[in-house]
């Protein structure tokens, strides 16, 4: 990636990782504009943080749960130079002209969910009804590419790092 963008990480966190059949959505609470909206949880990477160290202290303080990570959902965009990996990979999902999200699968190993920061309420939603809850713009291609790999088909998803 050569963009000066600022990457966030979120979770869809399934019931199983082998057989995933729910995804724990978040509401929002703030900023004001977003209030109400459902969105996978997660956020920032912070300085010297891995993804995944990021993703999992994100989950952390947000839910007050430990996960087990899976695979990446991937952005289905053609595949683009990555300067940190010297290769090609799929983009990150575009969330905003300043942010991009690298989105994985987990699995809730220890903690009960409970909505701390960010958050005034969780659920679990099938692919079925998820369409019900308003969530923000930018998560819903996930939700196509999520709904893919839970129904086991092989595209939008790649092994963890």
């Amino acid at each position: 990636m050569t963009s000066d963008k600022r990457h966030v990480v979120a979770a869809a966190i399934v019931d199983d990782l082998n057989n995933p059949t729910r995804v724990l959505a978040a509401r929002r609470t703030s900023p004001f504009a977003l209030a109400g909206l459902w969105e996978f949880p997660g956020g920032k990477i912070e300085s010297g943080e891995s993804v995944l160290g990021a993703l999992d202290r994100e989950l952390r303080e947000e839910l007050g749960i430990r996960s087990q990570f899976g695979g990446e959902i991937v952005n289905p965009a053609p595949q683009e130079w990555n300067e940190d990996i010297q290769g090609f990979r799929p983009p990150p999902w575009p969330i905003s002209a300043q942010l991009d999200l690298v989105l994985f699968t987990a699995e809730i190993v220890d903690g009960e969910p409970n909505p701390r920061e960010a958050h005034d309420e969780i659920r679990w939603v099938s692919p079925a009804n998820w369409h019900e809850l308003p969530w923000l713009e930018p998560d819903r291609p996930m939700l196509v590419a999520l709904e893919k790999w839970m129904l086991g088909e092989p595209s939008g998803w790649k092994q963890p790092r």
